[in-house]
């Protein structure tokens, strides 16, 4: 359970190294491979949070942890169709480690 909610950090890490590197360089090979990479962050982070709500047998807003796990979640699934349809490539740069900091926050809070 912990581990898909550090595996989800590690990817949307790498996400925001990738976001990064498209803002520097004027290819978009480096924004479209952060966007996948920010997609499957996504996809680890959804089974993180179900995996959870398994284990504990509890709604994830019944917790602190859980609560900010799924709003995490929600930035980074609100901003990847904003930032596509309206071609904002700084978008990703800030959504992503706003992300992660609330996640980390929540994983802080659960100890």
């Amino acid at each position: 359970m912990i581990l898909l909610h550090l595996l989800a950090i590690i990817i949307y890490f790498e996400s925001v190294i990738l976001y990064s590197s498209s803002l520097k360089h004027s290819s978009s090979n480096w924004l479209i491979a952060a966007r996948v990479v920010t997609f499957c962050g996504a996809a680890v982070h959804f089974a993180a949070i179900g995996s959870y709500c398994r284990h504990t047998g509890l709604s994830p807003y019944a917790s602190g942890f859980g609560t900010l796990s799924v709003a995490s979640w929600i930035i980074v699934v609100t901003y990847l169709p904003v930032e596509i349809l309206f071609k904002m490539k700084a978008l990703g740069d800030t959504a992503v480690p706003a992300a992660m900091t609330i996640l980390c926050m929540g994983m802080f809070k659960a100890q």
